[in-house]
């Protein structure tokens, strides 16, 4: 017998999570803000973990309240999706995603309802796995990974253009006077070992002297680095495309905004002659809808 929280406190959290905001999930749910508040912390109760950090104005998610919001967002989108399919009288088909972790969590999840309203019938299996591109799509239908495109023997579509730039929790800039990029010699650097060469291309596109970090911190994903760099424990290089919420919601700021540097694009690869198949067709289509929201105006490195 499962013994699982009631659907309501689940829907109430995950809308919450997704919004960063209990007023916004209760317009979306058609509730009160009390509602939401209310389910939100029995489950917090219940689990005995904080799943937000609260603050005047302010409404963030904890490191367990993310993980949480990434599986239970997944199980309700199944749930919908094959409510859908029961009511459509249709078997579902599945379609084997391979991306990276922080993509998959930062970008990918936040957006998948939408393409599953469009295709209720379509079950998303999601891999996380950081394989070989080609050797992921032994088990994946479509493998998303950052470029440069030499991947052989396998068709690549870029669907989202990337940029960095540092960034931190809005206390550090204005307690360390971020002013230009040399003050960055005083900071931690947070490093993602998913994507060693931001650093140095930030700094090549900041024409900065020679600056190194006071300290420094390492992370296996490039998202464990930015939740560090939201907790104010150092300067996170920041993927635009992953951290708009973040940005919009000033839970993270860049201190030097005018100094943002290119990075290889997002590729969604798959085997040749698969672009014919509808649900591959249909889910690269997707991607580079979303995708056309995100362009960068980026800084050229001094040659």
């Amino acid at each position: 017998m499962r013994r699982l929280p009631p659907l309501n406190a689940l829907r109430a959290f995950e809308a919450a999570a997704r919004h960063e905001s209990f007023s916004r999930a209760a317009r979306e749910l058609c509730v009160t803000h009390g509602a939401i508040s209310k389910h939100v912390s029995q489950l917090e109760t219940r689990f005995g973990v904080a799943l937000f950090r609260r603050a005047p104005g302010r409404l963030a998610l904890t490191d367990a309240g993310r993980a949480y919001q990434v599986e239970i967002g997944l199980a309700l989108d199944r749930i919908a999706a094959a409510t859908a399919s029961l009511a459509a009288g249709e078997h579902a088909q599945s379609l084997e995603i391979n991306a990276p972790p922080t993509f998959t969590i930062k970008w990918l999840v936040p957006r998948l309802s939408r393409f599953q309203i469009r295709y209720p019938a379509l079950e998303i299996r999601l891999q996380t796995r950081r394989d070989n591109a080609v050797a992921a799509l032994q088990d994946a239908d479509i493998v998303i990974r950052r470029g440069p495109p030499n991947w052989k023997r396998v068709r690549s579509i870029a669907f989202l253009q990337e940029a960095i730039t540092p960034v931190c929790h809005p206390r550090l800039v204005k307690r360390r006077r971020l002013h230009r990029p040399t003050d960055l010699s005083a900071q931690t650097w947070l490093y993602a070992e998913a994507r060693p060469e931001d650093w140095s291309a930030w700094l090549a596109v900041a024409r900065a002297k020679p600056v190194r970090p006071v300290r420094s911190l390492r992370f296996d994903h490039t998202s464990l680095a930015l939740e560090a760099a939201g907790d104010a424990m150092g300067v996170a290089m920041g993927p635009l495309s992953m951290i708009r919420g973040e940005m919009e919601s000033a839970t993270l700021v860049a201190p030097f905004p005018a100094l943002i540097a290119p990075t290889d694009a997002y590729y969604a690869i798959h085997a040749q002659g698969r672009e014919t198949d509808g649900k591959v067709a249909a889910f690269c289509d997707w991607l580079m809808s979303e995708g056309a929201g995100f362009r960068y105006e980026t800084t050229s490195a001094r040659r």
